[in-house]
Protein backbone atom coordinates (compact mmCIF):
# COMPACT_ATOMS: atom_id res chain seq x y z
CA UNK A 1 0.00 0.00 0.00
CA UNK A 2 1.06 3.48 -0.80
CA UNK A 3 0.91 5.65 2.72
CA UNK A 4 1.74 8.82 3.81
CA UNK A 5 3.80 9.07 6.94
CA UNK A 6 3.22 12.30 7.75
CA UNK A 7 0.24 13.31 9.76
CA UNK A 8 1.16 16.51 8.45
CA UNK A 9 0.43 15.73 4.71
CA UNK A 10 -3.01 17.69 3.16
CA UNK A 11 -2.78 15.67 -0.36
CA UNK A 12 -6.17 14.48 0.04
CA UNK A 13 -7.31 18.14 0.89
CA UNK A 14 -6.05 19.66 -2.11
CA UNK A 15 -7.37 16.87 -4.39
CA UNK A 16 -10.92 16.99 -2.72
CA UNK A 17 -10.77 21.12 -3.81
CA UNK A 18 -9.75 20.24 -7.58
CA UNK A 19 -12.71 17.69 -7.79
CA UNK A 20 -10.45 14.41 -8.43
CA UNK A 21 -8.86 11.50 -6.44
CA UNK A 22 -4.79 10.88 -6.18
CA UNK A 23 -3.80 7.32 -6.46
CA UNK A 24 -0.57 5.68 -4.79
CA UNK A 25 0.70 2.70 -6.17
CA UNK A 26 3.37 0.80 -4.10
CA UNK A 27 5.55 -1.94 -5.59
CA UNK A 28 6.63 -4.01 -3.07
CA UNK A 29 10.43 -5.39 -4.29
CA UNK A 30 11.27 -7.44 -0.75
CA UNK A 31 8.92 -8.88 1.68
CA UNK A 32 8.10 -6.00 4.40
CA UNK A 33 8.00 -8.21 7.69
CA UNK A 34 5.90 -5.36 9.56
CA UNK A 35 3.92 -2.70 8.50
CA UNK A 36 0.63 -0.91 10.44
CA UNK A 37 -1.56 1.13 7.21
CA UNK A 38 -4.58 2.89 8.60
CA UNK A 39 -6.87 4.59 6.36
CA UNK A 40 -9.38 7.46 7.50
CA UNK A 41 -7.20 6.91 10.78
CA UNK A 42 -8.58 3.03 11.34
CA UNK A 43 -5.90 0.67 11.53
CA UNK A 44 -6.14 -2.11 8.30
CA UNK A 45 -3.75 -4.62 8.75
CA UNK A 46 -0.90 -5.73 10.74
CA UNK A 47 1.54 -8.18 9.30
CA UNK A 48 3.86 -8.57 6.37
CA UNK A 49 3.63 -7.91 2.85
CA UNK A 50 5.10 -10.12 0.18
CA UNK A 51 7.81 -9.74 -2.11
CA UNK A 52 6.30 -8.80 -5.39
CA UNK A 53 3.53 -7.46 -4.41
CA UNK A 54 1.40 -4.12 -5.54
CA UNK A 55 -1.12 -2.11 -3.40
CA UNK A 56 -3.04 0.90 -4.53
CA UNK A 57 -4.48 3.19 -2.45
CA UNK A 58 -6.77 6.28 -2.69
CA UNK A 59 -5.52 9.97 -1.23
CA UNK A 60 -9.40 10.91 -0.39
CA UNK A 61 -9.05 7.71 2.26
CA UNK A 62 -6.17 9.66 4.33
CA UNK A 63 -3.61 6.77 3.73
CA UNK A 64 -1.06 6.92 6.71
CA UNK A 65 1.61 3.87 7.79
CA UNK A 66 3.91 3.08 10.83
CA UNK A 67 6.60 1.10 8.92
CA UNK A 68 8.07 -1.05 11.29
CA UNK A 69 10.51 -2.79 9.46
CA UNK A 70 13.15 -1.85 7.09
CA UNK A 71 11.28 -1.70 3.22
CA UNK A 72 12.53 -2.10 -0.17
CA UNK A 73 9.58 -1.03 -2.78
CA UNK A 74 8.76 1.95 -5.29
CA UNK A 75 5.88 4.33 -4.86
CA UNK A 76 4.17 7.09 -7.32
CA UNK A 77 1.24 8.67 -7.35
CA UNK A 78 -1.40 8.92 -10.06
CA UNK A 79 -4.17 11.33 -10.36
CA UNK A 80 -7.69 10.34 -11.35
CA UNK A 81 -7.86 12.98 -14.52
CA UNK A 82 -4.64 10.55 -15.87
CA UNK A 83 -6.64 7.28 -15.64
CA UNK A 84 -9.73 8.92 -17.24
CA UNK A 85 -7.79 10.54 -20.21
CA UNK A 86 -6.37 6.90 -20.59
CA UNK A 87 -10.14 5.70 -20.51
CA UNK A 88 -11.22 7.88 -22.81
Amino acid sequence: MGFRESKGDHTADIVADEGGAVFSVLLQFREQTSREPFLDEKYVHRGSYAARTSSIVNHLEKPQANLLSPFDNLMFTVPQIALDEIAD
